[in-house]
């Protein structure tokens, strides 16, 4: 198994493991935002959640967990995008990203 080490007082990059739900229905102008739960690793104070490298308003509940809003236009057209988390610096970084179905 492999896995990285930050240096002392360095934050790590997070990772994704899952997000709930993965997938919406578009409804054009109609749509409302969605709220979605990032499932993870390494989420520290201060993680943001970006849609497509764009932030979004995120809220961490631990270092395991963050909810993140997409408005109603991220979600208003059919296609996918990517969902990503960014730990701040020294270190930090973004994670992988996980894809979300339209």
């Amino acid at each position: 198994m492999v896995f990285e080490v930050a240096s002392p007082g360095q934050n790590p990059a997070p990772s994704i493991i899952a997000i709930q739900p993965w997938q919406t229905i578009a409804r054009g102008a109609a749509s409302s935002p969605v709220t979605l739960r990032v499932l993870g690793e390494d989420f520290v104070p201060g993680a943001q959640a970006q849609w497509n490298g764009q932030d979004r308003p995120t809220q961490r509940l631990s270092e395991n967990e963050l909810w993140v809003t997409l408005n109603g236009l991220d979600v208003a057209f059919g296609g996918s995008g990517a969902v990503t988390a960014v730990n701040p610096a020294p270190g930090g970084g973004a994670s992988n990203p996980a894809a979300f179905a339209i």
